[in-house]
């Protein structure tokens, strides 16, 4: 009951989650991850990383102040694809500089930023930045963070859009001696204390930082009374979306899509092709009844140049509310094999 049999060379997990009408929807996620040449062509790794059951933080010892790693490939459904690229940037040739410009651009989404030596704020104004040659690319070095005033009161006043940053501060006297961001929006500079520029980054949002928070609904009175434990009627499904919003399409990408990444290597360039995969999903019920799923959605590409490495995980969403306890298993396999050598068969299973 309840199982997932894997016939893929790939990562599978499955879970159950409740649609906003209450009914339980079975969700099976594929993580297909590839690693790149440095002639940009790609390969299935080996072995394949795992299917992120739950948000996994920088710093899992301190979750409430930490930027994500990795975000659940398992969330109920997005509206678009999430391009996330959790790296660093790389000075040229191995040398030091005291600013760089990095990029990313894979399909229609195109995205620069540019990172900046460690500064410090003299009074009002900022130091002159030191130089680097590898600089990680977290929300702990990008624009929010804790008035350096109020961070050790009962009620610390923080910026809700990143709370984990730095260089907030609601007065100029309390500025002095706090480091500067490190990563900003080349068309955003903080000159001043009170800018207040959009946090900058390639990674994934927690899901209470604003850029998700204002799509999770209204959990007021009257939901109390008349929805709990339910979704809010104006919950929005943009709040499963991970990365930030200026990296995400219009609608979900298919895979083959063209990408180049920008000082995010020590080579300088990263240039490949979105690997395309095409997958089958059926799930079969104790009833002896088959049904063959719907296209699953591109719901996450996650580059990891450091690796180098590009994980696509793929996601199916099969309403069922009233077949739970005949659900039987789910079979996966892939559609065209992307090269002849076959993996045994796995199976994940999990006790009724």
């Amino acid at each position: 009951m309840w199982q997932v049999r894997n016939f893929t060379r790939f990562a599978v997990e499955r879970s159950w989650t409740r649609g906003q009408d209450g009914g339980e929807v079975w969700l099976v996620a594929v993580k297909c991850t590839f690693s790149i040449r440095p002639d940009g062509s790609t390969e299935v790794t080996k072995p394949q990383p795992p299917v992120v059951l739950a948000p996994e933080y920088i710093d899992p010892a301190r979750a409430a102040w930490s930027s994500l790693r990795y975000d659940s490939d398992l969330v109920a459904t997005k509206v678009a694809t999430d391009i996330v690229v959790p790296g660093h940037a790389y000075a040229p040739a191995g040398g030091r500089v005291t600013e760089l410009d990095v990029g990313v651009h894979i399909g229609p989404v195109a995205k620069r930023l540019r990172v900046i030596g460690d500064r410090v704020w003299h009074g009002t104004s900022i130091g002159e930045p030191r130089p680097f040659a590898k600089m990680p690319l977290v929300y702990e070095r990008a624009y929010g963070g804790v008035d350096p005033e109020t961070r050790d009161l009962p009620s610390p006043t923080w910026d809700v859009r990143n709370p984990v940053g730095r260089g907030f501060a609601l007065s100029a006297s309390s500025i002095d001696g706090q480091p500067a961001p490190n990563i900003e929006y080349p068309g955003e500079p903080i000159r001043r204390w009170n800018d207040r520029p959009q946090p900058a980054g390639f990674g994934p949002i927690c899901a209470h930082w604003r850029a998700r928070a204002q799509f999770a609904g209204t959990y007021d009175e009257r939901w109390q009374r008349h929805r709990a434990p339910l979704l809010p009627e104006d919950f929005d499904r943009r709040f499963n979306q991970c990365a930030p919003q200026d990296q995400q399409p219009p609608g979900f990408l298919t895979g083959g899509e063209s990408a180049i990444l920008t000082n995010l290597t020590p080579a300088g360039e990263l240039r490949f092709v979105v690997p395309r995969v095409h997958l089958g999903l059926e799930t079969v019920f104790f009833t002896g009844e088959q049904q063959v799923h719907a296209r699953p959605c591109l719901h996450t590409i996650i580059v990891e140049p450091d690796f180098p490495r590009v994980s696509v995980v793929w996601h199916s969403a099969l309403p069922c509310h009233a077949k739970v306890c005949q659900l039987k298993e789910t079979r996966v396999f892939e559609k065209q094999l992307l090269q002849t050598d076959d993996d045994e068969e796995s199976v994940a299973e999990e006790d009724a």
